[in-house]
Protein backbone atom coordinates (compact mmCIF):
# COMPACT_ATOMS: atom_id res chain seq x y z
CA UNK A 1 0.00 0.00 0.00
CA UNK A 2 0.89 3.20 -1.17
CA UNK A 3 2.74 5.96 1.51
CA UNK A 4 -0.20 8.59 1.32
CA UNK A 5 -2.80 6.10 1.55
CA UNK A 6 -1.34 4.54 5.06
CA UNK A 7 -1.55 8.24 6.59
CA UNK A 8 -5.27 8.19 5.13
CA UNK A 9 -5.82 4.73 7.19
CA UNK A 10 -3.91 5.83 10.16
CA UNK A 11 -5.60 8.94 10.44
CA UNK A 12 -9.40 7.53 10.05
CA UNK A 13 -8.16 4.92 13.13
CA UNK A 14 -6.30 7.45 15.67
CA UNK A 15 -9.63 9.48 15.11
CA UNK A 16 -11.76 6.34 15.75
CA UNK A 17 -9.19 5.90 18.56
CA UNK A 18 -9.90 8.66 20.00
CA UNK A 19 -13.76 8.20 19.90
CA UNK A 20 -13.53 5.00 21.92
CA UNK A 21 -11.86 6.76 24.17
CA UNK A 22 -14.00 9.47 24.98
CA UNK A 23 -16.57 7.00 24.97
CA UNK A 24 -14.88 5.12 27.79
CA UNK A 25 -14.77 8.80 29.97
CA UNK A 26 -18.22 8.98 29.17
CA UNK A 27 -19.61 5.45 30.31
CA UNK A 28 -17.52 6.40 33.76
CA UNK A 29 -19.09 9.89 34.38
CA UNK A 30 -22.87 7.97 33.55
CA UNK A 31 -21.90 5.20 35.99
CA UNK A 32 -20.65 7.64 38.84
CA UNK A 33 -24.08 9.62 37.95
CA UNK A 34 -22.10 12.59 36.32
CA UNK A 35 -24.20 12.55 32.98
CA UNK A 36 -25.18 15.97 33.38
CA UNK A 37 -21.76 17.14 34.21
CA UNK A 38 -19.42 19.99 32.10
CA UNK A 39 -16.73 16.74 31.65
CA UNK A 40 -19.85 14.80 30.39
CA UNK A 41 -20.79 17.73 27.89
CA UNK A 42 -17.26 18.78 26.89
CA UNK A 43 -16.58 15.16 26.16
CA UNK A 44 -19.99 14.85 23.81
CA UNK A 45 -19.04 17.95 21.70
CA UNK A 46 -15.67 17.02 21.44
CA UNK A 47 -16.98 13.35 19.93
CA UNK A 48 -18.96 14.86 17.84
CA UNK A 49 -16.38 16.67 16.23
CA UNK A 50 -14.32 14.16 15.47
CA UNK A 51 -17.52 12.24 14.15
CA UNK A 52 -17.43 15.43 11.64
CA UNK A 53 -13.40 15.08 10.96
CA UNK A 54 -13.75 11.21 10.14
CA UNK A 55 -16.92 11.64 7.62
CA UNK A 56 -14.76 14.09 5.92
CA UNK A 57 -11.94 12.11 6.13
CA UNK A 58 -13.77 9.41 4.44
CA UNK A 59 -15.90 10.85 1.89
CA UNK A 60 -12.18 11.89 0.63
CA UNK A 61 -11.48 8.51 -0.28
CA UNK A 62 -12.74 7.23 -3.86
CA UNK A 63 -14.00 3.51 -3.52
CA UNK A 64 -10.72 1.95 -4.43
CA UNK A 65 -9.08 3.12 -1.65
CA UNK A 66 -12.22 2.05 0.91
CA UNK A 67 -11.45 -0.99 -0.37
CA UNK A 68 -7.81 -1.25 -0.16
CA UNK A 69 -7.73 0.04 3.17
CA UNK A 70 -10.65 -2.55 4.46
CA UNK A 71 -7.93 -5.17 2.93
CA UNK A 72 -5.29 -3.86 4.70
CA UNK A 73 -6.83 -3.43 8.28
CA UNK A 74 -8.22 -7.51 7.39
CA UNK A 75 -4.86 -8.73 6.93
CA UNK A 76 -3.62 -7.00 10.01
CA UNK A 77 -6.34 -8.21 12.25
CA UNK A 78 -7.84 -11.61 10.02
CA UNK A 79 -10.33 -12.37 12.84
CA UNK A 80 -11.81 -9.57 11.38
CA UNK A 81 -12.92 -11.70 8.35
CA UNK A 82 -14.75 -14.03 10.53
CA UNK A 83 -18.54 -13.30 10.62
CA UNK A 84 -18.14 -11.48 14.59
CA UNK A 85 -22.01 -11.06 15.92
CA UNK A 86 -23.34 -7.70 17.41
CA UNK A 87 -23.40 -9.14 20.66
CA UNK A 88 -19.46 -10.21 20.70
CA UNK A 89 -18.65 -7.30 19.59
CA UNK A 90 -20.37 -4.97 22.46
CA UNK A 91 -19.66 -7.25 25.11
CA UNK A 92 -16.39 -9.38 24.79
CA UNK A 93 -13.88 -8.19 22.28
CA UNK A 94 -10.99 -5.88 22.93
CA UNK A 95 -10.65 -2.25 21.99
CA UNK A 96 -7.92 -2.71 19.02
CA UNK A 97 -10.54 -5.25 17.28
CA UNK A 98 -13.43 -2.65 17.71
CA UNK A 99 -12.11 -0.14 16.75
CA UNK A 100 -10.88 -2.14 13.30
CA UNK A 101 -14.61 -3.10 13.12
CA UNK A 102 -15.64 0.55 13.11
CA UNK A 103 -13.36 1.91 10.79
CA UNK A 104 -14.26 -1.10 8.55
CA UNK A 105 -18.10 0.18 8.78
CA UNK A 106 -16.79 3.53 8.08
CA UNK A 107 -15.56 2.34 5.05
CA UNK A 108 -18.81 0.71 3.77
CA UNK A 109 -19.19 -2.86 5.34
CA UNK A 110 -22.35 -3.58 6.91
CA UNK A 111 -22.52 -4.63 10.91
CA UNK A 112 -24.44 -8.13 10.52
CA UNK A 113 -25.75 -9.90 7.24
CA UNK A 114 -29.76 -10.52 8.69
CA UNK A 115 -31.28 -10.53 5.44
CA UNK A 116 -30.39 -13.16 2.37
CA UNK A 117 -31.94 -13.30 -1.02
CA UNK A 118 -33.81 -16.80 -1.27
CA UNK A 119 -32.95 -18.68 -4.69
CA UNK A 120 -36.14 -17.79 -6.12
CA UNK A 121 -35.22 -13.88 -5.39
CA UNK A 122 -31.77 -14.47 -7.11
CA UNK A 123 -33.33 -15.51 -10.24
CA UNK A 124 -35.52 -12.83 -10.54
CA UNK A 125 -32.74 -10.54 -9.52
CA UNK A 126 -30.69 -12.47 -12.83
CA UNK A 127 -33.36 -11.71 -15.20
CA UNK A 128 -33.68 -8.50 -14.66
CA UNK A 129 -29.43 -7.74 -15.21
CA UNK A 130 -30.13 -9.92 -18.56
CA UNK A 131 -32.62 -7.96 -19.90
CA UNK A 132 -31.41 -4.82 -18.91
CA UNK A 133 -28.35 -5.87 -20.56
CA UNK A 134 -29.65 -6.53 -23.68
CA UNK A 135 -32.11 -3.52 -23.54
CA UNK A 136 -35.28 -5.81 -23.44
CA UNK A 137 -38.17 -4.24 -22.83
CA UNK A 138 -40.03 -5.62 -19.54
CA UNK A 139 -43.76 -4.93 -18.23
CA UNK A 140 -42.51 -5.70 -14.71
CA UNK A 141 -45.30 -6.88 -12.67
CA UNK A 142 -45.11 -6.63 -8.66
CA UNK A 143 -44.05 -10.28 -8.13
CA UNK A 144 -40.91 -9.65 -10.59
CA UNK A 145 -40.07 -6.52 -8.60
CA UNK A 146 -36.47 -7.38 -6.87
CA UNK A 147 -35.77 -6.37 -2.91
CA UNK A 148 -32.38 -4.46 -2.88
CA UNK A 149 -30.52 -6.65 -0.67
CA UNK A 150 -28.44 -4.19 0.70
CA UNK A 151 -30.82 -1.53 1.50
CA UNK A 152 -33.27 -4.40 2.95
CA UNK A 153 -30.33 -5.37 5.26
CA UNK A 154 -29.34 -2.20 6.02
CA UNK A 155 -32.71 -1.58 7.51
CA UNK A 156 -32.75 -4.43 9.27
CA UNK A 157 -29.47 -4.19 10.95
CA UNK A 158 -31.12 -0.62 11.80
CA UNK A 159 -34.01 -2.14 13.47
CA UNK A 160 -32.47 -4.69 15.57
CA UNK A 161 -29.48 -2.34 16.95
CA UNK A 162 -32.43 -0.11 18.03
CA UNK A 163 -34.44 -2.40 19.74
CA UNK A 164 -31.24 -3.43 21.31
CA UNK A 165 -30.42 -0.13 22.70
CA UNK A 166 -33.81 0.03 23.98
CA UNK A 167 -33.87 -3.26 25.85
CA UNK A 168 -30.33 -2.01 27.57
CA UNK A 169 -31.68 0.76 28.80
CA UNK A 170 -35.18 -0.99 30.12
CA UNK A 171 -32.54 -3.26 32.38
CA UNK A 172 -30.65 0.36 33.15
CA UNK A 173 -34.07 1.28 34.41
CA UNK A 174 -34.84 -1.84 36.84
CA UNK A 175 -33.94 -1.08 39.85
CA UNK A 176 -32.81 -4.91 40.62
CA UNK A 177 -29.65 -4.33 38.72
CA UNK A 178 -26.73 -4.90 40.84
CA UNK A 179 -23.99 -2.13 40.88
CA UNK A 180 -21.80 -4.82 38.73
CA UNK A 181 -24.18 -5.22 36.53
CA UNK A 182 -25.34 -1.48 36.11
CA UNK A 183 -20.97 -1.47 34.42
CA UNK A 184 -21.58 -3.85 32.63
CA UNK A 185 -24.55 -3.12 31.03
CA UNK A 186 -23.06 0.71 30.54
CA UNK A 187 -20.28 -0.78 28.87
CA UNK A 188 -22.77 -2.56 26.33
CA UNK A 189 -24.79 0.36 25.91
CA UNK A 190 -21.59 2.57 24.91
CA UNK A 191 -20.17 -0.03 22.95
CA UNK A 192 -23.17 -0.14 20.56
CA UNK A 193 -23.06 3.79 20.29
CA UNK A 194 -19.77 3.32 18.85
CA UNK A 195 -19.70 0.55 16.49
CA UNK A 196 -23.66 1.27 15.36
CA UNK A 197 -23.52 4.14 12.99
CA UNK A 198 -27.25 4.24 13.15
CA UNK A 199 -27.37 4.75 16.94
CA UNK A 200 -24.50 6.92 16.96
CA UNK A 201 -25.95 9.19 15.14
CA UNK A 202 -29.29 9.25 17.69
CA UNK A 203 -26.72 9.39 20.29
CA UNK A 204 -25.33 13.08 18.31
CA UNK A 205 -28.38 14.19 17.45
CA UNK A 206 -29.53 13.85 21.66
CA UNK A 207 -26.69 14.69 22.75
CA UNK A 208 -26.52 10.78 24.34
CA UNK A 209 -30.02 11.41 25.80
CA UNK A 210 -31.34 8.77 23.45
CA UNK A 211 -34.83 8.24 23.84
CA UNK A 212 -36.45 4.57 25.27
CA UNK A 213 -38.24 3.99 22.04
CA UNK A 214 -36.74 2.71 19.25
CA UNK A 215 -36.29 4.05 16.04
CA UNK A 216 -37.53 1.64 13.71
CA UNK A 217 -37.33 1.88 10.06
CA UNK A 218 -40.59 3.31 8.50
CA UNK A 219 -42.86 0.87 6.35
CA UNK A 220 -42.56 3.92 3.28
CA UNK A 221 -38.51 2.68 3.51
CA UNK A 222 -39.24 -0.49 3.25
CA UNK A 223 -41.67 -0.32 0.46
CA UNK A 224 -39.24 1.86 -1.56
CA UNK A 225 -36.46 -0.75 -0.98
CA UNK A 226 -38.47 -3.30 -3.21
CA UNK A 227 -39.94 -5.69 -0.50
CA UNK A 228 -43.48 -5.58 0.58
CA UNK A 229 -43.75 -4.40 3.91
CA UNK A 230 -45.36 -8.17 5.24
CA UNK A 231 -42.39 -9.88 3.82
CA UNK A 232 -40.36 -7.89 5.19
CA UNK A 233 -41.69 -8.59 9.14
CA UNK A 234 -41.91 -11.86 7.79
CA UNK A 235 -38.02 -12.76 7.40
CA UNK A 236 -37.40 -10.60 10.10
CA UNK A 237 -39.18 -12.99 12.41
CA UNK A 238 -37.71 -15.74 10.99
CA UNK A 239 -34.45 -14.63 11.67
CA UNK A 240 -34.82 -13.29 15.05
CA UNK A 241 -36.88 -16.46 16.09
CA UNK A 242 -33.49 -18.51 15.03
CA UNK A 243 -31.35 -16.21 17.32
CA UNK A 244 -33.65 -16.67 19.82
CA UNK A 245 -33.65 -20.70 19.51
CA UNK A 246 -30.25 -20.72 19.49
CA UNK A 247 -29.90 -17.89 22.58
CA UNK A 248 -32.27 -19.55 24.58
CA UNK A 249 -29.92 -23.19 24.37
CA UNK A 250 -26.84 -21.38 24.59
CA UNK A 251 -27.45 -19.03 27.59
CA UNK A 252 -29.45 -21.34 29.75
CA UNK A 253 -26.71 -24.70 29.40
CA UNK A 254 -26.62 -26.10 33.31
CA UNK A 255 -22.88 -24.87 33.35
CA UNK A 256 -23.92 -21.43 32.83
CA UNK A 257 -26.22 -21.63 35.94
CA UNK A 258 -23.82 -22.67 38.83
CA UNK A 259 -23.27 -18.94 39.99
CA UNK A 260 -26.61 -17.47 39.36
CA UNK A 261 -29.12 -17.01 37.02
CA UNK A 262 -28.82 -15.85 33.16
CA UNK A 263 -25.96 -13.00 32.24
CA UNK A 264 -27.41 -9.52 31.40
CA UNK A 265 -25.90 -9.70 27.98
CA UNK A 266 -27.83 -13.27 27.39
CA UNK A 267 -31.11 -11.77 28.40
CA UNK A 268 -30.37 -8.10 26.59
CA UNK A 269 -30.52 -9.99 23.21
CA UNK A 270 -33.46 -12.58 24.51
CA UNK A 271 -35.62 -9.64 24.92
CA UNK A 272 -34.24 -7.62 21.56
CA UNK A 273 -35.14 -11.25 19.63
CA UNK A 274 -38.66 -11.67 21.59
CA UNK A 275 -39.56 -8.02 21.34
CA UNK A 276 -38.71 -6.81 17.96
CA UNK A 277 -40.97 -9.71 16.55
CA UNK A 278 -44.06 -8.56 14.66
CA UNK A 279 -45.67 -11.97 14.75
CA UNK A 280 -45.44 -12.65 18.78
CA UNK A 281 -47.75 -16.03 18.32
CA UNK A 282 -44.35 -17.31 17.36
CA UNK A 283 -43.32 -16.43 20.85
CA UNK A 284 -45.87 -19.64 21.73
CA UNK A 285 -43.76 -22.24 19.43
CA UNK A 286 -40.49 -21.25 21.49
CA UNK A 287 -39.45 -24.29 23.63
CA UNK A 288 -37.69 -22.80 27.22
CA UNK A 289 -35.84 -26.15 28.42
CA UNK A 290 -37.21 -26.89 31.73
CA UNK A 291 -35.32 -29.88 31.87
CA UNK A 292 -32.84 -28.47 35.04
CA UNK A 293 -35.68 -27.11 36.30
CA UNK A 294 -34.59 -28.35 39.88
CA UNK A 295 -32.08 -25.31 39.82
CA UNK A 296 -33.11 -22.23 41.65
CA UNK A 297 -30.63 -20.51 39.19
CA UNK A 298 -32.31 -22.06 36.51
CA UNK A 299 -35.74 -21.41 37.90
CA UNK A 300 -34.86 -17.59 38.30
CA UNK A 301 -33.74 -17.21 34.32
CA UNK A 302 -36.82 -18.93 33.39
CA UNK A 303 -38.72 -16.37 35.26
CA UNK A 304 -36.85 -13.75 33.86
CA UNK A 305 -37.33 -15.06 29.97
CA UNK A 306 -41.05 -15.90 30.35
CA UNK A 307 -41.48 -11.97 31.79
CA UNK A 308 -39.70 -11.29 28.61
CA UNK A 309 -41.81 -12.79 26.67
CA UNK A 310 -44.68 -11.42 28.12
CA UNK A 311 -43.47 -7.76 27.66
CA UNK A 312 -42.77 -8.49 24.08
CA UNK A 313 -46.33 -9.19 23.20
CA UNK A 314 -47.11 -5.97 24.63
CA UNK A 315 -44.22 -4.06 22.75
CA UNK A 316 -45.66 -5.96 19.48
CA UNK A 317 -48.10 -3.07 18.67
CA UNK A 318 -46.38 -0.42 19.89
CA UNK A 319 -43.43 -1.42 17.55
CA UNK A 320 -46.19 -1.30 14.51
CA UNK A 321 -47.50 2.50 15.91
CA UNK A 322 -44.06 3.55 15.16
CA UNK A 323 -43.08 2.36 12.23
CA UNK A 324 -45.87 4.89 11.10
CA UNK A 325 -44.03 8.00 12.12
CA UNK A 326 -39.99 7.34 13.06
CA UNK A 327 -37.59 7.32 10.37
CA UNK A 328 -33.84 5.53 10.65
Amino acid sequence: MEATLLEKESQILNINSCKKHLLQQMLELEYNGLIDSKEYSTNFNFYKKLTSMLLEEVDNLDEKEKLMIISHLRRLNKETLKAISLKDLICKKGDEFVIAQRTILDLGAELEQLYTENRKEKLKRELVRVCSTYDIAMDMDEDLCVPDEELVNHYMVCDYTNVVYSQINDLLNSDIISDLGRFHLLKMKYNLIFVAPNIETRAIESAFYISDNPRLVDRHYIYDSGIKFGDYLSKLDNVMVTKLERELYTSLHLKSMKRGPIRLSDLVFIKTYASILSDTELLDYVEVDKTYANSNNYLRSVELIEDSFDKARIRSQKNYDLRKYTRI
